[in-house]
């Protein structure tokens, strides 16, 4: 099912994509396709028509649509497994995370993703002290130099990762969304406080 979706989405959008009237520098729509080794194999492994459509659909976005505002994001904890024709086009910005495995896999996520193995010791040892929210950032057309950047917290639309907004502004709209959903909560509950006993005496009768 997960590639089924995947490759229709795609497809649609590649579709669309040449209608587009954004640039590179102010593209128009992102592409995130996350967990991409997924829907988009290596092709030593099993490949459902669906896979196949799949990739196909990111490379012509990688190949084509750039210019026209189409970037595409593909996120992976296992990049190894993902189809190796794809993994040799992705040259633009690449973003390596904190990876709880072996050497081993540390070794094939680098091998895989940086181009200049000159750097991939630095690059290993480096990712060994990686904290949450912290990557490795390969520029677009860089020379594969090491930099580390931080992400901020994410978030989320609903109401347990509102509060700490709160601080910062009460207008943000994640702190406006929780209020809402909160006042909403205690309006059901004062209404099923007023019911609850009008039905009790109503199955007296």
């Amino acid at each position: 099912m997960r590639k089924l979706v995947a490759s229709t989405v795609l497809r649609r959008i590649e579709g669309h994509a040449s209608e587009g009237t954004g640039t590179q520098a102010a593209p128009e729509t992102m592409v995130v396709v996350d967990e991409a080794h997924m829907v988009m194999p290596n092709v030593g492994q099993t490949q459902s028509g669906d896979a196949v459509t799949s990739t196909a659909m990111a490379k012509r976005l990688l190949q084509l649509h750039r210019d026209k505002g189409f970037p595409l994001v593909i996120a992976t904890q296992r990049p190894a497994d993902l189809d190796k024709n794809l993994r040799g086009m992705i040259t633009g910005t690449r973003l390596i995370g904190k990876l709880e495995g072996t050497d081993k896999d540390r070794k094939d996520l680098i091998d895989t993703v940086v181009k200049n193995t000159d750097h991939n010791k630095s690059f290993r040892d480096k990712m060994k002290t990686l904290q949450p929210r912290q990557f490795i950032h390969i520029a677009s057309g860089g020379s594969d130099a090491l930099q580390v950047v931080e992400s901020g917290q994410l978030k989320r639309l609903h109401e347990s990762s509102a509060a700490w907004v709160k601080g910062f502004s009460p207008q943000h709209p994640l702190a406006a969304h929780d209020e809402e959903r909160r006042a909403k909560r205690a309006r059901a509950q004062r209404y099923r406080g007023l019911i609850g006993p009008v039905a009790q005496h109503l199955s007296h009768f």
